[in-house]
């Protein structure tokens, strides 16, 4: 997993609020231009785009939907995702915290929390920390934290978000 400076992490944020404020365009700083925070529209979906829980309209892919969302699994690996031996439905929450992206949520039977890029389409998580609490859904937690390793990509559309792993979706998610 790559470090990133903080400079990156302001750039970064600075993006994501334009984004956010409508403004369509990201600003940029003295050291040079930031990075694009909107999603490639080879990576968008076709599906008409919908306004996202908090009311804004975004296009499909959009990366601000993405942050202040409390998305929820669904489905993992290819298959519906399931809490009937115990634990909580995994979730996932991206938020802009003190110059930068962070993800948290609940993995099954503990919290994580850790950091999160976006750039263009792509979507990266640094190192997740978690709390250490036994129960039966620790392999459901296990799968699910190896997947958000693993996750290269994002498409959002309609209130779902698909973590992508190349072109396979390994995680997919709902939003109320």
């Amino acid at each position: 997993m790559r470090l990133t400076s903080r400079v990156a992490w302001a750039t970064l944020l600075a993006a994501l609020a334009a984004a956010c404020a409508g403004s369509g365009a990201p600003s940029s700083d003295s050291a040079g231009a930031s990075p694009s925070v909107s999603a490639d529209a080879d990576s968008a979906p076709t599906t008409a785009a919908a306004p996202d829980t908090t009311g804004r309209s975004a296009a499909a892919g959009d990366s601000a939907v993405l942050v202040g969302v409390d998305w929820t699994l669904t489905d993992l690996g290819g298959s519906p995702v399931s809490t009937a031996g115990g634990g909580s439905t995994p979730t996932l929450r991206l938020t802009s915290e003190s110059g930068a992206l962070t993800a948290t949520g609940m993995a099954g039977c503990n919290r994580f929390r850790g950091t999160a890029t976006v750039s263009g389409g792509e979507l990266r998580f640094g190192a997740l920390v978690s709390t250490k609490m036994a129960c039966p859904a620790l392999e459901l937690e296990t799968r699910y934290l190896a997947a958000l390793d693993g996750v290269r990509g994002y498409r959002t559309a309609a209130r779902q978000l698909e973590l992508l792993a190349g072109e396979r979706v390994v995680a997919r998610f709902t939003a109320p």
